[in-house]
């Protein structure tokens, strides 16, 4: 992992993101990008050639003085030396900030992109009506979405949950190599809803396949019984130390699609873990 990017307008969620970007970037010696998007819309409509652009620049001006409060901010939180002397480079956009942050990421090789997210009381409320839908939508990158009531600390369990398909194959090694960076342990969480009598068959076959990928030992696989999957998720995040959820979708699905669940599995999922999302 070599290049991190943290979208930050300032705020105490996207503050708690590059709290994690900090953490991972010094665990796995990458770069932190941390970007801000000015939206120039919001001149004044009525103003001249000349005021709009002393406007602009005036408004770059706060920007980077916002910036440099901002990172005095974070130095003086960090009481870890080589946490508050990791350097940041700030990238500086105009236009509106979903569009920019996905037009940086396709322009320049980033491994990851961390997007802090509001304080919501489910996991489908944490993407919808928000940036960070449009984000995970629209860009390759890998998205993790940090709830503001994350608490940011050492990385040491990172699981996945898997329904067994082959779809999600493709990205397990991507996965790896970012549990290998940070120097964590993979897990594989299947939710059984409803144990099929093609179910064993599936396991093994999945199983197979992944230890084709990554090797018998270098990984846990955990099986767990509830009445939906985001129930069982939530009663295994509760239950066990889990440092962040990594979930796959289709490169061409929607989250309509990927969250496409029951009434029943609409209950509350407590936005406290950051949530890895991959494209398959």
């Amino acid at each position: 992992m070599q290049n991190i990017l943290v979208p930050t307008d300032f705020s105490t969620f996207s503050h708690n993101a590059l709290h994690y970007a900090l953490e991972i970037a010094y665990t796995s010696g990458a770069k932190i990008f941390l970007m801000h998007a000015l939206y120039k819309g919001y001149a004044p409509t009525q103003a001249s050639t000349e005021n709009l652009h002393q406007f602009i620049e005036i408004s770059h001006e706060k920007a980077n003085d916002d910036f440099k409060q901002y990172l005095q901010k974070v130095q003086e939180e960090y009481s870890r030396e080589e946490l508050s002397n990791m350097p940041l480079e700030y990238i500086l956009m105009e236009g509106f900030a979903v569009d920019q942050i996905i037009e940086l990421s396709q322009a320049q090789h980033f491994d990851l992109l961390i997007i802090g997210t509001k304080g919501v009381s489910g996991l489908r409320q944490m993407f919808f009506g928000s940036n960070t839908q449009a984000i995970i939508e629209r860009t390759d990158v890998p998205v993790l979405a940090v709830p503001i009531e994350a608490q940011s600390a050492e990385i040491e369990n990172i699981v996945i949950a898997t329904d067994l398909s082959a779809k999600a194959l493709s990205a397990i090694g991507k996965i790896y190599d970012i549990a290998q960076f940070l120097n964590a342990r993979l897990k594989f969480l299947h939710i059984i809803v409803e144990e099929t009598r093609s179910y064993a068959d599936r396991l093994e076959q999945f199983l197979s396949s992944v230890n084709e990928i990554l090797g018998e030992d270098s990984y846990d696989f955990i099986e767990m019984k509830a009445r939906s999957v985001l129930e069982g998720l939530d009663a295994y995040t509760k239950e066990n130390k889990v440092d962040i959820l990594a979930m796959f979708r289709k490169k061409q699905s929607s989250l309509n699609d990927f969250f496409a669940i029951s009434f029943t599995e609409k209950m509350a999922f407590h936005g406290k873990v950051p949530v890895l999302i991959f494209k398959s």
